[in-house]
């Protein structure tokens, strides 16, 4: 199983990466749009986001607009010597430097070491690939499948079109999401 993942995620990860630039963030522009106009997003109090990277959906615009909307905002922060996700709550003028894998954090980070979230607030979950059935396809950590499956929140993935495959292959650990935005629709 760990195999089949790998390699589904090096092919799906090479698709994102192949898009151009200016095509991706004018993708994640159109995926900020719909997720901005969810009565989910507007109903939350908190959102979850990650810190986008590499090819990742952008998401410095969704903690904006976030904020804008008198949002508390938190983010996720690895460890590779912990398996637990942590968090901190950042504010509208959070600097950030390079952590663990070059994935931006908290320059100076108030730690949450476990944090429940309600079943209105929102977790933006990122992801090499995803399927129909909602499942995702992760980067091989489990910290997301570890944090998703204590918490009630809704868990939204933003991905590119492109990354969709037929069948994600699932664990028993491997969480679904509530849905899925892409460029071109909303999968429920």
């Amino acid at each position: 199983m760990k195999n089949l993942k790998s390699s589904l995620r090096k092919t799906l990860l090479a698709r994102r990466d192949a898009l151009p630039v200016e095509l991706s963030s004018a993708y994640s522009q159109r995926i900020t749009a719909t997720l901005i106009a969810l009565p989910e997003f507007a109903n939350a109090k908190i959102i979850h986001s990650y810190l986008s990277f590499r090819s990742e959906v952008e998401t410095h615009c969704i903690r904006s607009l976030a904020f804008a909307a008198g949002k508390r905002v938190a983010v996720p922060m690895t460890s590779a010597d912990n398996p637990l996700l942590l968090h901190s709550f950042i504010d509208v003028e959070e600097e950030f430097t390079t952590g663990e894998w070059n994935i931006l954090t908290p320059k100076n980070p108030v730690i949450e070491q476990s944090l429940t979230l309600s079943p209105q607030d929102i977790i933006l979950v990122p992801l090499a690939g995803f399927d129909r059935r909602k499942h995702r396809l992760g980067y091989g950590k489990g910290y997301y499948d570890r944090f998703l499956a204590t918490q009630a929140a809704i868990t939204i993935g933003l991905a590119f079109s492109c990354q969709e495959t037929d069948l994600i292959p699932t664990e028993p650990h491997d969480q679904a999401l509530t849905m899925i935005i892409t460029e071109r629709e909303i999968i429920r």
